[in-house]
């Protein structure tokens, strides 16, 4: 349920480039393959290019994975590692359990975290040109009455 809420808020608020989900797989520069929960590429970015409907070559600019207790570690772990040789601007680890959203963003070549964003906090991304993302709106977590 969270996954499809993060992809249906990014698609409506994400006007000026491609933003797409698995199973679209990208071919990165050492032959690698990833297939990402959410990506988004700007239109400007030269170094990512779509070959057909669900195949991309080179690094989006922003990667979501949403994690789950039996792939976390491969989020954090290998993804992580993957997705910051590969450049990507910035990573967003999404955990609908725990209810928070930890960004990664790029700084000379590594990542820094500029926050993990529980239920109720916001956060700006500069991939999305400072955009303020709410983090219950992002996990569909609903007011309560």
């Amino acid at each position: 349920r969270v996954l499809i809420t993060l992809i249906a808020r990014l698609q409506y608020w994400t006007t000026e480039g491609t933003q797409g989900n698995a199973p679209t797989v990208f071919v990165l520069s050492d032959g690698a393959k990833a297939s990402p929960d959410v990506f988004w590429v700007a239109e400007n970015n030269q170094r990512c290019k779509q070959l057909k409907d669900d195949l991309w070559q080179g690094a989006p600019d922003m990667i979501a994975e949403v994690v789950e207790p039996e792939t976390e570690a491969k989020d954090r772990g290998d993804k992580f590692n993957l997705y910051l040789s590969e450049q990507v601007f910035e990573y967003w680890i999404v955990n609908p359990v725990s209810r928070f959203i930890e960004v990664y963003v790029l700084l000379r070549g590594r990542y820094q975290r500029t926050g993990l964003f529980e239920a109720g906090e916001s956060f700006s991304s500069g991939v999305f040109n400072g955009r303020v993302f709410e983090v219950n709106d992002l996990l569909g977590i609903r007011p309560e009455a």
